[in-house]
């Protein structure tokens, strides 16, 4: 009736559990350190892009310019784009933060779907092509006066159409907030907008979207802004010295941001979108109903041919999948390249061709 221990297999037990021990701690670290560091990655969807169609816009020479170079040559009005073609430059004027648009990513290159969608263009009119910086107050006056031959797309409004012209609209967009992401239950109809009283709300300048805005929630006030991004940087900060109730559930949190601080910004859902991965604690929110505004590539005014010749063209480039392509891959975040095949029984396994 006596126990009798075993201690040279205790022994054993023991050294082996040890080592085993040894081992785990430096593999589970190394595991909880990849997925701490891997959890989230859908910001490099946006930061880290680069062109779809690498062939294509490798082939096309191009310049990216900082700051303001020296003005191009310009005949007379109506002949932009014969200038264009004799000259063998189209010049583009970009917005530096339009995201995803015309942009800079981590590698500090100027991307984005316009961006990649001026390439083909200049790739067709056998044209090298050029990128200068801009801001959506000044490129009317730029386009007219010779500067940049079209800017990056632009939501289509009556007061810009009067001070320079529009090719037709190469998409919709759709009207959307930017919110912090507990609180997008809030913002998901413009009628339970209104129910929440006064409200502030971000936007950059553009008075024909202000008087929408004003009109369906005139209960709101609108601050604008330079910058959508400097709007969240500050609400960051804010959040993280306490002086704002970011990311807390409570109902205290839940009731106002921060006292006269920004509520939502005021955006479209494709930009929306794409400020969501950079900032994970935002989301988009497109209220009910719906509004749809067409967005087109600003252009100088009395330039008909130029006009024409873009009218065909982007029919064209609709009609062949480009810019539905371009979209899936800027604005949906599709990882698919234009340069990669799909697998092939010649290609890939009898590899009779390259």
């Amino acid at each position: 009736g006596m126990i009798r221990v075993r201690w040279k297999i205790m022994l054993c037990y023991l050294l082996v559990s040890a080592l085993l021990l040894a081992i785990s701690i430096p593999g589970l670290r190394v595991v909880m350190e990849t997925f701490m560091e891997n959890s989230y990655q859908e910001d490099q969807v946006v930061a880290g892009r680069g062109f779809y169609d690498t062939r294509l816009t490798g082939q096309v020479y191009r310049e990216v310019y900082r700051k303001s170079p020296p003005p191009l040559t310009v005949t007379k009005q109506g002949n932009r784009l014969r200038d264009i073609v004799e000259r063998g430059v189209l010049r583009i004027c970009y917005a530096a933060d339009d995201i995803p648009f015309s942009y800079f990513n981590s590698s500090g290159r100027l991307v984005g779907l316009d961006v990649e969608l001026f390439h083909y263009l200049a790739d067709d009119l056998k044209v090298r092509v050029e990128f200068v910086p801009s801001t959506w107050t000044t490129i009317a006056g730029l386009l007219n006066s010779g500067y940049c031959d079209m800017g990056t797309g632009r939501t289509m409004t009556p007061q810009l159409a009067y001070q320079g012209a529009f090719t037709i609209p190469v998409m919709d967009r759709s009207f959307a907030l930017l919110v912090e992401d507990y609180r997008r239950g809030k913002f998901v109809s413009f009628s339970r907008i209104r129910s929440q009283g006064e409200m502030r709300l971000a936007i950059i300048a553009n008075p024909y979207v202000e008087k929408m805005v004003k009109k369906l929630l005139p209960n709101a006030r609108l601050v604008e802004v330079d910058s959508l991004e400097d709007v969240i940087a500050e609400q960051i900060e804010q959040s993280s010295s306490g002086e704002q109730a970011g990311s807390n559930m409570n109902s205290t949190a839940d009731e106002s941001a921060i006292e006269n601080g920004i509520d939502a910004m005021a955006t479209t859902a494709e930009k929306a979108a794409a400020w969501s991965l950079l900032y994970p604690h935002y989301s988009p929110v497109i209220p009910t109903p719906a509004i749809h505004l067409p967005a087109a590539f600003p252009i100088p005014h009395g330039e008909e041919d130029l006009a024409d010749y873009m009218k065909i063209w982007l029919a064209i480039r609709k009609k062949d999948g480009s810019i539905q392509n371009l979209y899936n891959y800027w604005v949906l975040g599709k990882k698919e390249h234009a340069n990669r095949h799909r697998r092939s029984v010649i290609r890939d396994v009898l590899r009779w061709i390259e």
